[in-house]
């Protein structure tokens, strides 16, 4: 893993006390809102203040557990900060179960949704073919859009009844502006917690121009400091009727969750390519732990809060040692009323900016993992039509709320519909795609043509760029050394397969094998008869991760292999 240059401390890094602190407060501001999607299910239910305090206060302690087993390793956990939030996904069928059975009925079908999503991590390596980098970066691009467009509705759209103000537009202009300049422009600790430090300017506008209820500090005020909410407290009861919500719930939880630890390992390696199967599978696991966990404990479903994630390369920490710091202060929160109801009554607008500003640089993420591969038609049009799609849910909500409650959770955002579709896509498009290609080329045809035939290759398979570059330098300088050894009569093979793993490309020609010196020739060596070939061989070598020729009964294969 390379470190990425935009990170002051990355995922293994050991940032100082107060600056990891710091980092902590600014991501539990994003996450401890999000859990307050709990008193939806809460209000549905008919529970009381107390018992709403409570389930808030319960989601608090599930959320620092989450996140927690999160930075994990060894197969329980990504190994990267991945704060969670309460998984939103789950606010249709945890309604429709709360109707149907109060919170009991919720609680209980969350524990078995969480069982489901940890079987289902252990089969997702299954889904290695069907999901390449390419798809990869569809899932971070509509992570970005989607947290853009849901920041920028809260920073804009009216609050409750109350129409649209210039205190609001106000208050979110100054938190977004106090980050922007603070990230641009300022240097150490204020660069680094310039969430934070926006976020606290903008609560400040908020409660100057009334955004904060004037009831908030008379409760502050009365709140208990110390109070251990009573969790489990309304059991748990299932219901198979409410299987397939459920299910479909969870599937749409697995893929969030999946978004969420590509979106944490291309923000924290500078050369990543590929998703890395064994920390994603870590990863849904946690979160489907988590989840069974939140349950017992009377609350939501939980999954990595991608926000949290761009919020954390914005500000340039992601340290694992941060997700301590989190679950400690989650803890607190989960058994202080005084501090939770601090988080409670923060004014959207201020939320907003903070999602606004964290999607920024996840969707600059998810640009630069599609434009590093090659695209042909087929991945183009994957690319192209699940970013359209999954898009409009966002631009057409009314017209996917026809469709039947089962299927709501599938379209409940761009990032569910545009995922599911690239993932359908990418194994509807596999048929036809052949993994080996050849070719034959006349002895004195243009180099370019077994250029172009590579490029061909290369953007068929999605290769990336890059290696794909340095593949066709090796092909053109083999050709060139092989035309001065060849049987000057015969044609020249090509051929080139791929596995997401290596790129091989072999030539076959008759004439004797080549060479591949592991020192560079001298001046006096070059300057012989055959020795431009050994410089050729020299820089093949080189060039490649892995060379080899053999000859046999006159037939020579010089492979040349390259990592991918």
């Amino acid at each position: 893993m390379t470190r990425a240059p935009s990170l002051a401390y990355d995922v293994d890094s050991s940032p100082p006390a107060l600056i990891c602190l710091g980092a902590a407060l600014q991501l539990v501001c994003v996450v401890a809102i999000l859990a307050l999607n709990s008193l939806i299910v809460g209000r549905e239910a008919g529970l009381d203040d107390d018992a709403l305090a409570d389930l808030v206060r319960a989601s608090f302690i599930a959320l620092g557990i989450g996140t927690v087993l999160q930075a994990q390793r060894r197969g329980l956990g990504s190994g990267f900060l991945c704060p969670s939030s309460i998984a939103s996904v789950f606010l249709p069928p945890a309604m429709l179960a709360a109707r149907m059975g109060g919170m009991s009925l919720v609680c209980g079908m969350v524990v078995l949704s969480g069982a489901l999503q940890m079987a289902a991590s252990r089969v997702l390596h299954r889904l290695r073919a069907i999901l390449p980098a390419e798809v990869g970066g569809v899932v971070v691009v509509l992570l970005g859009l989607s947290l853009g467009f849901i920041g920028l509705r809260f920073c804009i759209a009216p609050i409750g009844d109350t129409p649209s103000s210039v205190g609001q537009f106000g208050a979110a202009g100054v938190s977004l502006g106090v980050m922007v300049a603070l990230k641009v422009w300022a240097r150490g600790m204020a660069s680094l917690l310039c969430a934070m430090i926006g976020a606290i300017a903008g609560y400040i506008v908020a409660a100057f121009v009334g955004l904060v209820p004037h009831d908030a500090a008379i409760r502050l005020v009365g709140a208990e400091w110390l109070d251990v909410p009573t969790l489990g407290q309304t059991g748990w009861r299932f219901d198979s009727g409410l299987l397939i919500p459920f299910a479909i719930a969870t599937i749409a939880n697995v893929l969030t969750s999946m978004a969420c630890v590509i979106t944490a390992q291309k923000v924290n390696d500078e050369n990543w390519v590929r998703p890395i199967p064994a920390s994603i599978e870590g990863g849904v696991l946690a979160d489907g732990l988590a989840s069974t966990i939140s349950g017992l404990l009377g609350s939501m479903p939980v999954v990595g809060a991608t926000s949290a994630v761009g919020l954390s390369a914005a500000t340039g920490v992601t340290s694992r040692r941060v997700a301590y710091a989190i679950g400690g202060i989650l803890l607190v929160l989960g058994c202080s009323p005084k501090f939770a109801l601090v988080f409670e009554t923060m004014p959207l607008p201020v939320v907003g900016t903070a999602l606004l500003f964290s999607a920024a640089f996840i969707l600059v993420n998810g640009i630069q993992i599609i434009a590093a591969r090659l695209l042909d038609a087929r991945h183009s049009l994957m690319v192209g039509l699940s970013c359209c799609v999954g898009l409009s849910t966002a631009v057409y909500p009314e017209l996917f709320r026809q469709l039947p409650g089962a299927l709501q959770p599938l379209v409940a955002s761009p990032l569910l519909l545009g995922t599911l579709l690239a993932l359908a896509l990418t194994a509807l498009f596999r048929i036809g795609v052949r993994r080996t290609g050849m070719a034959i080329f006349a002895f004195d045809a243009p180099i370019e043509d077994a250029e172009t035939f590579l490029l061909a290759l290369g953007a068929s398979w999605g290769a990336r760029r890059d290696v794909v570059a340095r593949a066709n330098f090796g092909l053109t300088q083999a050709i060139e050394v092989v035309r001065d050894i060849a049987a000057p009569d015969r044609p020249i093979e090509v051929k080139a397969s791929f596995n997401e793993l290596k790129l091989t490309v072999e030539l076959i020609y008759e004439g004797p094998a080549l060479r591949f010196p592991e020192t560079k020739p001298s001046e006096m060596e070059i300057l012989e008869d055959d020795g431009h070939i050994a410089l050729a061989g020299f820089i093949l070598r080189r060039a490649a991760n892995h060379v080899r020729s053999v000859s046999r009964n006159g037939e020579a294969v010089l492979k040349l292999e390259y990592d991918h």
